[in-house]
């Protein structure tokens, strides 16, 4: 990369044997229509042909890192940081992909003066076909930016976020600790909205989030979330406390309910009536509704296919 390149946007991208996604994500790059960025990929010395892909893309833009691995992934996108030159670090996944303007929506929105910026993503299947209007829908956050984020759970892909370098670096960083696999993003996003409000989201699916039995992030049970996030729920109150314990005990909850472990989900889901959101108070009364009338259908012996039809009515989660 020439001494004299400038870039205002670093693209961090780490992977590990994804030779057959990656470079979707590298063309998706390239396609930008905005085109002052440098991209740094941290591979974990893939045994594919990682390496031979991503050469073929045959661009001074592109830096290859290798970093062994270490069971973090927070690790190569901290490595990657540091070896960037831009102002702002965008962060992209091996297995996913951005529009052609997403980049120009980001430039226009540095006008607003944030620090972070996030916007949804298209969720699409394992072999990249788009499963119809479905994405990760994240919202606008509401001040205090930290509080929402910690008592309304972590709605910012990690495919989509532009950070200030200078705010990444002010909190360290993303922990690299083994305890915060899956979760370091959402510990980073909480620590940066300790030092700044300035969050900006724009209501644009601008990427593809690529749903696959390899991602690490599909659910996270509420114990393992705690464990991470500690230093955080120590500044909770108990009705605090409580609500954010709702958002991953509805979850639990379903998961129970789908696999008719019904005695297991019907606590969960009155814990999530009582202390929960609205929309997940509905939903959690509608599954406890269906146990309940489940264990009357079985005790009397009546033919009615009852989960199938609150199924029905979780279909949006």
């Amino acid at each position: 990369m020439s001494d004299l390149f400038s870039p205002l946007i670093s693209i961090v991208i780490p992977t590990y044997n994804r030779a057959h996604l990656i470079g979707k994500a590298i063309q998706s790059i390239l396609d930008q229509v905005y085109q002052n960025w440098e991209l740094i990929v941290v591979d974990n010395y893939s045994d594919d042909n990682t390496k031979e892909v991503i050469e073929a893309f045959n661009d001074d833009r592109i830096l290859m890192l290798s970093i062994p691995r270490t069971g973090s992934v927070a690790a190569s996108r901290n490595l990657g940081v540091l070896h960037s030159n831009g102002e702002w670090i965008a962060f992209l996944d091996s297995d996913d992909w951005w529009l052609p303007k997403k980049l120009i929506h980001v430039i226009k929105a540095l006008g607003n003066n944030p620090d972070l910026i996030y916007h949804d993503l298209q969720i699409v299947n394992a072999n990249g076909t788009s499963m119809g209007q479905k994405r990760t829908r994240s919202r606008n956050l509401k001040e205090p930016i930290y509080l929402d984020l910690l008592l309304n759970g972590n709605d910012i892909a990690l495919s989509s976020v532009v950070v200030r370098r200078s705010a990444f670096l002010e909190v360290k960083g993303m922990n690299e600790s083994p305890t915060f696999f899956a979760v370091e993003d959402y510990d980073t996003w909480l620590r940066i909205a300790q030092i700044t409000k300035r969050f900006l989201y724009i209501p644009k699916a601008l990427g593809a989030y690529r749903l696959h039995d390899g991602n690490i992030g599909r659910f996270n049970s509420f114990g393992y979330l705690s464990n991470a996030l500690k230093v955080h729920l120590d500044l909770l109150n108990v009705d605090q406390l409580r609500k954010y314990q709702s958002l991953y005990v509805y979850q639990i909850a379903r998961a129970n309910y789908l696999n008719k472990r019904f005695v297991e989900s019907t606590p969960q889901l009155v814990f999530v009536i009582k202390f929960g959101k609205p929309q997940y108070r509905l939903k959690a009364s509608l599954m406890l509704f269906s146990n309940l009338l489940c264990h009357f259908i079985i005790l009397n012996r009546v033919d009615f296919n009852v989960d199938k039809v609150v199924n029905r009515l979780l279909v949006g989660d």
